[in-house]
């Protein structure tokens, strides 16, 4: 998408929700939320590009924690590891990412496209190379026994 994209999260953002969050450019989130992703919990991987995504913003070992773990991450320390650029005052982060917005939207557009889809392709460089494999790892996980009781559990109360 060629348009800054911010994402403004208030209490939580878990699996698809952090996902969503990190194909945003930026992410605002309140003091008093979390992130929880818990996809090798539930016997899933981390689908629609996240994991290469995730991996740029906080490394691989992380990465590798924040997803096999399943640890519910608080504000201050999603901030800390660079998965979050900003906290804002619970309630607020809608307000702080329309901010954002509007600094944005004070500059001349064309550079801001340009800008975005350089540091992009840069960054991303190697994303397609993993990201391919979202579907196939889906495709397994949903047959394997383990995965299958990790999703029953799951839904169980």
């Amino acid at each position: 998408m060629p348009q800054i994209t911010i994402a403004a999260m208030e209490r939580l953002a878990v699996g698809a929700g952090v996902a969503i969050a990190l194909a945003c450019d930026w992410r605002v989130l309140g003091k008093g939320a979390y992130l929880y992703v818990p996809e090798v919990k539930i016997g899933l991987n981390l689908q629609w590009g996240a994991l290469p995504r995730l991996i740029s913003l906080v490394g691989p070992a992380r990465a590798k924690r924040i997803c096999i773990l399943c640890e519910k991450m608080p504000a201050a320390q999603a901030l800390e590891w660079g998965l979050v650029e900003e906290l804002a005052e619970d309630g607020k982060t809608v307000d702080r990412a329309l901010e954002l917005a509007e600094v944005v939207l004070s500059m001349p557009a064309p550079t801001v496209r340009m800008v975005k889809e350089a540091v992009n392709a840069t960054a991303g460089a190697l994303h397609v190379a993993t990201a391919f494999a979202d579907a196939d790892q889906s495709q397994l996980t949903a047959t394997f026994r383990q995965a299958r009781s990790a999703r029953d559990s799951f839904r169980k109360p």
